[in-house]
């Protein structure tokens, strides 16, 4: 579980998955968002190129709480 100000995220990637939920306590909402990534979302080396899982879930928090923003990730 990672702490990110106020809210409370786990972020799992792996094997062509990607996942947040997250918390917001203050304001008792809860996300989640998962995705699954096909042979373009990876690099020659392997790597993902994107975070669309946590763009996703960036937006919506944003949205539902735009007082307690989430940093939009680099992908």
């Amino acid at each position: 579980v990672i702490l990110s100000n106020p809210w409370l995220l786990q972020n799992p990637l792996f094997a062509g998955y990607g996942a947040v939920s997250g918390y917001l306590p203050a304001q008792k909402i809860a996300i989640a968002v998962a995705v699954t990534f096909d042979e373009g979302a990876f690099d020659d080396q392997g790597n993902y190129r994107y975070a669309s899982h946590a763009e996703i879930f960036a937006a919506v928090g944003t949205y539902l709480a735009p007082d307690h923003p989430l940093p939009r990730p680099r992908a």
